[in-house]
This record gives C-alpha cells, structure tokens and sequence, in this order.
C-alpha cells in the first residue's frame, strides 16, 4: 500500500507530499491516524538524521529520529504506525520526556534573572531567519538557570515548543551557557 508522508523542506518550511510503500498489513492503522486528523510529516535534518512524526493541528503525538537510511526510515515509520493509540491524542509525545520540574519549579530555577530579562522569555513575533515550517512561531527569547535542590540544568522558553532552529553561533552560545551552567552545578571550575 501507498501512504502520503508530508516533508518539511528547508529553508522556509514548505509542505511537499511525498508517498511510501509499506506493507498491506499497516492499513487499518494508515486509516485510523488519518480518520482522527493526524498526518505523518518527516524533516531532514543539516545532521543527516530524518525526524518522523505523528502530527496534527494541536502538536506531535510520536517522534522517531533515524539515520537517513531507507530502511530505517521505513522501520521507524512502521514502528509510530503499530504504536499509535488513539485515546493518547490528548498527551502529546514530550510528556513521558519531562525531568520531573513544573512549570512553577522552572521559573524558579530562573528567579535570579533581572525582571527585564524574564518579562522578554517567550516568542517575540519576528522571523529573522523566515518560517522554518508552517506552524513556525518565530523568534524565541529563552533563560538558562539551575535548580539547585534537584540538580538539574533548565531552560525557560516561555511556550509549548515541539522545534527549535538556531543559526550555527546561537547554538555555540547556547551549548557554552549549558555547560558552564553545568559545572556550576557540579561545583567544578568551566574547563572542559
């Protein structure tokens, strides 16, 4: 059987449909995902990875990232299509993946941060870099602080999120802050 994977391409996130074969077997599940207004989408990454989904209008429901293989992109894409349960719409795939910090306890890792800065975390509306997809919301203003009491590094981005895309010197900033949070956390000097 033929199913219909949409592809996210880069620059700006353009929609391009791409059709699969996969075996006869998968079609009640095909049909089920398509029946509760899911679509299977996929992006490839500058990594040479492939990140699959799950996807609707309300977020991402499974997420598999293979090598940019056939036949891993195939078993991934039957894997998501054998687990998908309806009845777990609600909860989407970033849920069983959280550290264990509420809301609340993640702002508070960042308390310390002057109230300029905290009242600028979230998306600020521009695009710089334009659209990465459709559903892209732009340029994001996030924080970095610790949660002492759990050990943990956190980062505050002010909103749901299920992408995040940065130019190659943002990231490098981003890692250098990660880690420098990290050794404060492990009470060692910021040699790496």
């Amino acid at each position: 059987m033929i199913v219909e994977v949409i592809q996210y391409m880069r620059p700006n996130g353009r929609r391009c449909a791409r059709r699969v074969e996969i075996p006869d077997e998968y079609q009640v599940q095909y049909d089920l995902i398509l029946a509760c207004g899911c679509e299977l989408t996929r992006e490839n990454l500058c990594t040479g990875k492939v990140v699959q989904y799950i996807s609707n209008d309300t977020g991402d429901f499974d997420i598999r990232t293979t090598a940019d293989e056939p036949e891993a992109v195939i078993s991934a894409l039957l894997e998501m299509l054998k687990a998908f349960d309806k009845d777990k719409l609600e909860e989407p795939f970033a849920e069983e993946e959280k550290v264990g910090l509420t809301d609340e306890e993640a702002e508070a890792a960042t308390a310390e941060l002057p109230i300029e800065v905290l009242q600028q975390i979230g998306p600020t509306g521009e695009f710089p870099d334009g659209k990465m997809y459709p559903e892209d919301q732009g340029e994001l203003t996030l924080a970095i602080g610790l949660d002492e009491e759990k050990k943990l590094v956190v980062m505050l981005f002010g909103t749901s999120l299920t992408h995040l895309g940065m130019q190659p010197e943002q990231a490098i900033a981003i890692a250098d802050n990660l880690i420098n949070q990290a050794h404060e956390l492990m009470g060692g000097d910021n040699e790496t």
